[in-house]
């Protein structure tokens, strides 16, 4: 089944719970990039990866899945943590994600809805929104009277292989729950392999850490939270707020 005609469904069935929401409440967590070598260098690779990881880079314990040979999870992990220092060292933008949720934010609130941010650490499930397995404590608590909006973003710069260049390869995934959070009501996920900007090996990447981050943070938000609002709220719901 084609993945819009699987929204376009679940749309029409949510439909009217969808726009009773007055409040919502968006979960997203800390930026980290991640500089990675995969034979397919897919988007489905990329995610994969990012649950692999660590906050700071290290091999996340109990997460499997991913098929990448013991020596290239390391150099991801190598990688991403030199390429993720030499950012930080240099950067004083806000964090990419934060951007990211504070404009979906502003482009929620014009519907006339009220919305708060909370930093959550990032979701592991393989499936945004999936309940957590036996015995796991669930990655977000909902406060009273807000519509969880789980955002999982990942952002990398990737490779096939020694021959190819690194390119930017960007996810950026949501899930819109019911109030209690478990029920998903609408999600979808929005990926972007663009050609530039390339860089043609890993110390030229590095050596432009802070233009790399910058330009793939250019492209994370430039349509994307616009796009999630419209498509799950409208552009002008005109929504009287209770809160």
């Amino acid at each position: 089944m084609d993945s819009s005609y699987k929204f376009a469904k679940l749309k029409k069935k949510h439909e009217a719970e969808i726009q009773s929401i007055t409040g919502v409440e968006i979960f997203y967590s800390p930026e980290q990039m991640i500089v990675m070598q995969t034979a397919n260098n897919t988007s489905s690779d990329v995610i994969a990866v990012g649950s692999l990881l660590g906050p700071v880079g290290t091999l996340a314990a109990g997460v499997g899945g991913i098929a990448l040979q013991r020596k290239a999870a390391s150099d991801v992990v190598t990688r991403t943590e030199e390429f993720s220092q030499a950012v930080h060292e240099a950067a004083t933008q806000q964090d990419m994600h934060l951007a990211f949720a504070n404009k979906l934010k502003s482009a929620i609130e014009s519907t006339g809805r009220v919305v708060k941010l909370t930093e959550i650490k990032r979701p592991p499930e393989k499936k945004l929104g999936m309940r957590p397995a036996k015995g796991q404590l669930p990655s977000f608590t909902v406060s009273e009277g807000y519509s969880p909006l789980l955002l999982r973003m990942t952002v990398a710069y990737g490779a096939a292989d020694l021959l190819n260049d690194y390119h930017p390869v960007l996810v950026a995934e949501y899930v819109l729950m019911n109030q209690k959070g478990n029920r998903v009501l609408l999600g979808n996920t929005y990926t972007s392999v663009p050609a530039k900007p390339a860089y043609a090996s890993y110390p030229e990447l590095l050596k432009d850490a802070l233009g790399a981050r910058q330009s793939a943070k250019d492209i994370l938000i430039s349509t994307w939270p616009d796009q999630i609002s419209n498509s799950v709220f409208g552009v002008s719901a005109a929504v009287v707020s209770s809160h």
